[in-house]
């Protein structure tokens, strides 16, 4: 920000502040501004249940024989190594 961007900043907050306590301090009447309306608030596990709801149950995978799996991989880490001898 360069010094002339900051020297034209105004703080509204702050110019509206002081005009609100100066107005209370010679007892105006104040201007009451409504409040923001907020945004519906959302139950995140109603919508995590009815998502769940709208997917089509996935079969689990198969499982496989865990021995064939065990020499699968002992082969692999003797293949390897035989490679690094080499």
């Amino acid at each position: 920000m360069s010094v002339s961007a900051a020297q034209s900043y105004t703080d509204k907050y702050q110019q509206q502040l002081r005009e609100l306590i100066e107005a209370k301090r010679q007892c105006e009447t104040v201007p009451v501004s409504q409040a923001p309306r907020l945004a519906p608030v959302i139950d995140l596990m109603e919508a995590l249940q009815q998502s769940l709801a709208a997917q089509p149950e996935k079969k689990p995978p198969a499982r496989t024989n865990r021995i064939d799996d065990k020499e699968a991989v002992a082969k692999k880490s003797s293949r390897s190594k035989k490679a690094r001898k080499a």
